[in-house]
């Protein structure tokens, strides 16, 4: 769900895939990679600007990197060579070097202490632990101040206990609730939060008389071959072999247009350029709406480049 303030707060992620059929015939230096990999560990491949090793424990560890600094943006630690199941550390950076997800995985599952930041501008971290996977105990939310806004306890994933929202000093509550193995029993809140009733929609399928769900997924299907039809693989890092999964966010304004593009993860600094391109050159869109008006909303966009 979305809330608003000036604009929507929580993105919506659409998943959009981009096969690419192209040979790699360049990679990253061994001699560049040996200070960047982890303690006792051997490099076994490289490929583009992704390697493997293998750690004195026997697991394997996959890393993305970004641009000529070689910026860590991804470590995925995997319990054998087959790679297929994630097993000890995890970390994801944005292009800049900023954190954006960190903790621990026990054969597949979320285990621990873990950190995780929001896709959205307004940069909401949460920090808790998990057990076998799902969300226990104290959670908390904070924003890109430090301030605190959110406290929730969970159970084996699901919200059982209290729920509290906080003021923009993160001291004074401004809404507290409290669950029930997920089920609401009492809610007090100071003011009324307001839910988004329409997100926004790439245009293309109107007059056709679907009903909201059939329209949701055929915009989304026109939005999948608008990226299809008009992304370019930049030339240079498919010599280089370069690929991976670019992220963006921008804000579908009341008019429909597209305003405030960043993409944060861009996988090279030519990717962030196109990606950039594409988006900026959209269509106008249909606007989300909220009781009857249009209204700004933040939008996240996912676009792999894959080479094979």
């Amino acid at each position: 769900m979305c809330r608003l303030n000036s604009y929507c707060r929580d993105s919506i992620l659409l998943t959009l895939l981009s096969f690419f059929l192209v040979s790699v015939n360049a990679q990253i230096s061994k001699q560049r990679l040996a200070p960047l990999l982890d303690p006792g560990s051997t490099l076994i491949s490289r490929q583009g600007n992704w390697s493997t090793e293998k750690t004195p424990s026997g697991q394997y560890i996959t890393k993305i990197y970004y641009g000529q600094n070689l910026q860590l943006t991804h470590k995925i630690s995997f319990k054998s060579k087959k790679m297929k199941v994630k097993h000890g550390d995890y970390e994801l950076r944005w292009d800049d070097g900023t954190l954006r997800t960190k903790g621990t995985y026990f054969k597949n599952k979320k285990t621990g202490y873990w950190v995780e930041n929001s896709t959205s501008s307004n940069d909401f971290s949460s920090s808790g632990s998990y057990t076998s996977g799902l969300r226990t105990g104290l959670w908390q939310y904070y924003r890109k101040d430090s301030t605190l806004y959110k406290s929730e306890e969970y159970d084996q994933g699901i919200l059982n206990g209290y729920s509290i929202l906080y003021d923009s000093n993160g001291v004074d509550t401004t809404c507290f609730s409290i669950y029930s193995q997920g089920g609401l029993i009492e809610s007090s809140c100071g003011t009324t939060t307001k839910i988004l009733a329409q997100m926004p929609r790439f245009k293309g399928c109107e007059n056709q008389g679907l009903a909201a769900a059939q329209l949701d997924k055929c915009a989304q299907e026109k939005l999948l071959q608008y990226v299809y039809a008009n992304v370019k693989y930049p030339v240079k890092d498919r010599e280089l072999g370069i690929s991976g999964l670019a992220l963006a966010v921008f804000i579908v304004t009341k008019e429909g247009t597209i305003r405030d593009i960043q993409v944060k993860n861009g996988v090279s600094p030519r990717i962030k350029k196109e990606v950039f391109r594409l988006i900026q050159n959209m269509p106008v869109w249909t606007p989300g709406m909220y009781d009857g008006e249009a209204v700004d909303v933040e939008y996240t966009l996912p676009v792999r480049f894959r080479l094979q």
